[in-house]
């Protein structure tokens, strides 16, 4: 019998997503791109390749490897 655990979903910190700075705060490294999704919202530009850079109105950017979270800029 094998066991299989939920996955936990990502909750959004607050409201309005990328807007809200609590939610950039609650980002980690290594976080999925759903994940990421579900805390901040959509991108407003997404720019794939080896890295993915998705940049968001407020300036705010998050750039993925290999669909992982590598790092982060909040908005200022």
């Amino acid at each position: 019998e094998s066991s299989v655990l939920p996955k936990s979903t990502p909750q959004v910190v607050g409201a309005d997503g990328w807007k809200n700075q609590a939610n950039w705060r609650t980002l980690k490294t290594g976080m999925s791109i759903d994940a990421v999704r579900a805390i901040l919202g959509e991108p407003h530009t997404v720019d794939g390749g080896p890295f993915t850079y998705w940049t968001y109105s407020n300036k705010g950017e998050v750039i993925f490897h290999q669909d992982t979270l590598y790092r982060w800029t909040e908005p200022r």
